[in-house]
């Protein structure tokens, strides 16, 4: 962690200053609360943290728009292969095609 942050201050803000000072927080925390009520209806503790990280990788991806599919791709393809050489080459030749489909414009998502 301390490679990617030089510096970390906490600071205490009170309640009336909270608002202009993190204008975000409450409104993240308040999607969360709707997400996790309006989906699951029931979190228990030991998945919370599950739910968490769900949560913070849609919020992460949610303006990626066209670079989605690479990097679904990317990710896919990097990941070690545990099923058959045969299947995995259809299932690469597939993810190709579909790629080289998109990048000339002759296939929507």
């Amino acid at each position: 962690m301390h490679k990617y942050v030089k510096k970390h201050l906490a600071e205490k803000i009170p309640g009336k200053d909270a608002e202009k000072k993190l204008p975000w927080v409450h409104t993240a925390i308040s999607n969360l609360k709707r997400e996790l009520l309006g989906k699951y209806h029931n979190v228990k503790d030991d998945y919370l943290q599950s739910y968490l990280n769900e949560y913070c990788y849609k919020v992460n991806r949610r303006y990626f728009g066209e670079q989605l599919f690479e990097r679904v791709v990317l990710a896919a393809v990097e990941q070690p292969w545990y099923g058959t050489k045969k299947t995995l080459l259809f299932w690469r030749r597939v993810i190709y095609l579909k790629y080289l489909l998109v990048s000339r414009g002759n296939l929507l998502y």
